[in-house]
């Protein structure tokens, strides 16, 4: 039985739509009945504070009496005048991992404050996560981020910062994927790709993940509680149906070590 660990989890209300079931007791039993063991999860309102710092702060406290589950990934800007003192802060509180919004933050991951962001990071040898959307841009409210990651954009932060270990989320993920394997890059292993968004059905994107990406690099996550965690689970049913191999690691027990180790 594959043990899911769940790449991609927020809590906290969403400004744009009512969403039900966004604390932690919500999300662990939805998470757990649908066979999850274990989540990466951020705050959703730090993505919208001045000051991710509150939103991190916030999360610890919810996640409190679940932290054998939850696993604390905190929100920064790179455009934050005070990200560095509270990047230092976060290792201190026991925060695993470092979520970036470029998007919704107004950079691009190539500009200088956040390599440096990704440098610092990298150098502690923690992974970053970086959600190319938090919903559909498609569907997005007018007030909401209106740009797309683009596939240079993730090019030029792998080869600014090699030894960067990349979680990927939320978007047509196999396009990226070929984007870093055409660059023929050495380092490109460092980055992680979730099936949140990959065509199952109609196209054959997600076998084009795991030729670009590679089973090893195909990762479960969920975007929960504002996406429903049960399609994922379709996707998963139907494997053996498309002849591809279950992605390693989306299952705890074959994760990739160095991130196993980190969380």
């Amino acid at each position: 039985m594959i043990r899911l660990f769940d790449s991609h989890v927020m809590l906290g209300q969403y400004p744009f739509r009512s969403v039900s079931g966004t604390d932690a007791l919500s999300v662990y039993n939805h998470l757990r009945g649908c066979g999850v063991e274990r989540a990466l999860v951020s705050s959703l309102p730090a993505v919208y504070y001045r000051d991710p710092m509150e939103g991190n702060k916030a999360l610890l406290e919810e996640i409190s009496d679940y932290r054998e589950f939850f696993i604390p990934a905190a929100v920064l800007d790179p455009n934050y005048p005070g990200w560095r003192e509270d990047y230092r802060q976060c290792l201190e509180l026991g925060f695993k991992a470092i979520r970036l919004y470029p998007a919704q933050h107004g950079y691009h991951l190539f500009e200088d404050n956040s390599i440096e962001l990704m440098r610092t990071v990298a150098d502690d040898v923690l992974p970053v996560s970086i959600p190319a959307s938090i919903e559909n841009p498609l569907q997005r409210h007018r007030l909401d981020a209106n740009r797309y990651i683009e596939e240079a954009e993730l090019l030029a932060a792998v080869r600014a910062v090699p030894h960067l270990y990349i979680l990927f989320h939320h978007a047509a993920t196999h396009i990226y994927a070929k984007a870093l394997a055409e660059a023929q890059l050495d380092f490109r292993h460092n980055v992680y790709f979730d099936f949140q968004r990959v065509d199952f059905i109609a196209q054959d994107a997600m076998a084009q993940l795991y030729k670009y990406a590679g089973a090893d690099r195909v990762i479960f996550g969920t975007g929960c509680p504002l996406h429903i965690p049960d399609v994922q689970l379709v996707k998963m049913a139907q494997w053996d149906k498309f002849c591809l191999e279950k992605p390693d690691s989306a299952a705890w027990d074959n994760l990739s070590a160095l991130i196993r180790d980190i969380i």
